[in-house]
Parts: C-alpha cells; sequence; structure tokens
C-alpha cells in the first residue's frame, strides 16, 4: 500500500508544480543476467513483461524550449528468473548433468527523472529523451528447482558404475531480499502515442536467498547456485529490456 500511496503522492506533486501528466501503457522483453562465481553475469533467460508509467511532463522556463524535464513513477510486472543445464563428460569414465531453475516474480515501482527533447520545433508529438532513477523490486514469490547427477565408471568392466544424484524444488520466497532498490537508466523515442525504448538496470545489492544452504538438500559445493554465489562473494541481477508503449492519455 504504500508504494500506491507514493505514486499518490507523485501525482500531487505534479499537479502543484503545474504538470503534464501523460499515462503510459507498455509491455516488452526482459533479458536477466545473473552474477556466478568467477564468470561475471551469465544469461538467465528472455521473459515477458507488461506495465504502465505515469509521467509529470514539467513546463519549460522558456515557453518554445526544445528541452524539457519529466518525473516519472508506475508499476511493472516482471516474471522472471535464471536457468541452466549443463552436461559434462570425460572420455567414457566420468559424466555429470546439472540442472538449476530459479523463478521469480516482482512487481517494480520506479522514480526516475527524464530529459526530452523536441528535435522539430513544429512537431510537438516527436522527442527523444534519456532518464536516470531507481526503481523499487518488490518480491511476490520465488522457487527454486535444482539436481545433479554424476555418474563414474570403474576401469573394472563387472563392476557397476558409480552414481550420485542429489535433488531439491522449493518454494523460497521468504529467504529473498522483500524490497531491492536497483539503478535504473532509459533511452527512447516518442512519436504521437506510440512509445519505444531501451532500458538497463542493475542491482546494487546482494539478491542471494540468505540462508538456503541451510535448508536445501544438495550441497552447497554441489549446486550451481549456491557455489555460484560462494565464490563470486554476492549475487548480482543486471536487466535489459526493450519496451514498447502506448500512450493512453
Amino acid at each position: 500500500m504504500k508504494h500506491f500511496a507514493c505514486i499518490g503522492l507523485f501525482l500531487l506533486s505534479c499537479v502543484s508544480a503545474d504538470a503534464q501528466l501523460r499515462v503510459n501503457a507498455f509491455a516488452g522483453v526482459n533479458s536477466t543476467r545473473l552474477s556466478k562465481g568467477l564468470f561475471g553475469f551469465e544469461k538467465g533467460g528472455n521473459y515477458l513483461f507488461g506495465g504502465f508509467e505515469v509521467e509529470g511532463m514539467l513546463r519549460p522556463k522558456k515557453k518554445h524550449s526544445a528541452l524539457r524535464v519529466s518525473i516519472l513513477t508506475g508499476a511493472t510486472y516482471l516474471s522472471n528468473g535464471y536457468f541452466e543445464n549443463s552436461l559434462f563428460s570425460f572420455s567414457s569414465i566420468f559424466y555429470t548433468a546439472s540442472m538449476t531453475d530459479l523463478s521469480t516474480t516482482y512487481v517494480q515501482v520506479p522514480l526516475m527523472a527524464r530529459l526530452n527533447w523536441q528535435p522539430f520545433p513544429l512537431l510537438d508529438d516527436f522527442q527523444f529523451f534519456m532518464g536516470a532513477g531507481v526503481s523499487d523490486n518488490i518480491l511476490l514469490k520465488a522457487s527454486l528447482r535444482e539436481s545433479v547427477t554424476k555418474v563414474f565408471i570403474a576401469t573394472d568392466v563387472y563392476a557397476p558404475p558409480q552414481t550420485t544424484h542429489y535433488e531439491d524444488n522449493q518454494e523460497i520466497t521468504k529467504l529473498g531480499v522483500q524490497n531491492a532498490l536497483f539503478y535504473r537508466i532509459d533511452v527512447g523515442m516518442r512519436y504521437r502515442r506510440l512509445l519505444i525504448m531501451y532500458r538497463l538496470s542493475q542491482s546494487p545489492g546482494d539478491m542471494y536467498f540468505k540462508g538456503l544452504e541451510s535448508v536445501w538438500a544438495i550441497p552447497a559445493k554441489e549446486s550451481g547456485y549456491i557455489s555460484g554465489h560462494q565464490s563470486a562473494g554476492s549475487t548480482k541481477l543486471k536487466y535489459s529490456e526493450l519496451v514498447i508503449g502506448l500512450r493512453l492519455f
């Protein structure tokens, strides 16, 4: 509820500042990357999302200024995560298969400032913009599913293969960061009611599900998610998003 109260205060502040309000609905594709081990950010997958934004366009000091400043907020529903499925074999004596499937659902509430540029004075509905700010990612649900299988074939043809298998599947919402602050920047253009933009977001803090290793049935050194966090020291997320929107009014 406090996030909707912030949106209400934002609207009141725009009205008091004599701003022109715009409401946009949008959808897009999110590419999620997760920091893991010593390999930096690894791609977790592509995910669809949708939402709306409320933008207050502040009136410029000069009547015919080509540059205008706006502030915006809104909400985005994002269901994303991280998926990895790997196989490894050494000659014909060793084989391992591992799978990590992290699913998360967030509502994102941004607060950003944008600089809007109107290159042609006679075309009010054609503008370029770039913005910067923060986004509060509110965790709604999270689950993790992992499995690890290792097979070692002995040199003795009469000895059976040695097989080790681990797996677990749990909802881990309570272990996650409930309100995570992300840095966000965007660039784009608007033409009449159409809005096209590219967004980048990154979490400055650790997004690891703390305490997972104490309830997880897979040993830490065998779990791709836990061992990746231990190697890197922290788990961070990076989003790149292509967005297409439509101005409602």
